[in-house]
């Protein structure tokens, strides 16, 4: 039953793996054999998360950047791609932040909508050339309930899941 589920062989990039869902959702892909590539903005997190996976006999690399940012986007996965092939990618990384819609500013708006719809964007535009080369790959985005059933104070939250669903 677990070659069912193997993924030996295969490598996954999980955005926002640092801590959180995306680290959980990490270690178990990892438990399921596959190379792990944790993401986030912050390497000191990063190398800590990988050192515990590798601790555990689990096979790591780390790509610090900005999922927000196009150039560093395009570097990391250009730099990650060099030496892995990414076969799986989770696209979690996200924020929110509750306010009543007019008390929301057009900065955090723009700032929830560029973490968790534009960047899952960037991140698939970037691996998706690699995964039609090999003919192969999954991407997943990790969306909410939110998308279907909203609720005061997380407008733009609701709105990027929304958007995320679609994509």
């Amino acid at each position: 039953m677990n070659d069912l589920f193997s993924l030996k062989g295969k490598t996954a990039l999980i955005t926002g793996s640092s801590r959180g869902l995306g680290f959980v959702i990490a270690r178990g892909l990892a438990r399921a054999g596959a190379t792990i590539l944790l993401n986030s903005r912050n390497n000191d997190e990063l190398r800590k998360k990988a050192e515990e996976l590798t601790k555990d006999g689990y096979t790591t690399d780390v790509a610090c950047f900005d999922i927000t940012n196009e150039d560093q986007v395009n570097a990391g996965i250009q730099k990650l791609t060099e030496k892995h092939r990414i076969d799986i990618l989770i696209n979690n990384a996200g924020i929110q932040i509750r306010h009543p819609l007019e008390n929301f500013s057009y900065a955090d708006w723009n700032r929830i909508i560029q973490t968790n719809l534009s960047g899952a964007f960037l991140v698939s535009k970037e691996v998706a050339g690699s995964m039609i080369k090999h003919k192969s790959g999954k991407v997943i985005h990790v969306g909410s309930l939110q998308c279907e059933v909203s609720r005061p104070g997380i407008a733009p939250y609701a709105a990027a899941k929304g958007g995320l669903k679609m994509l």
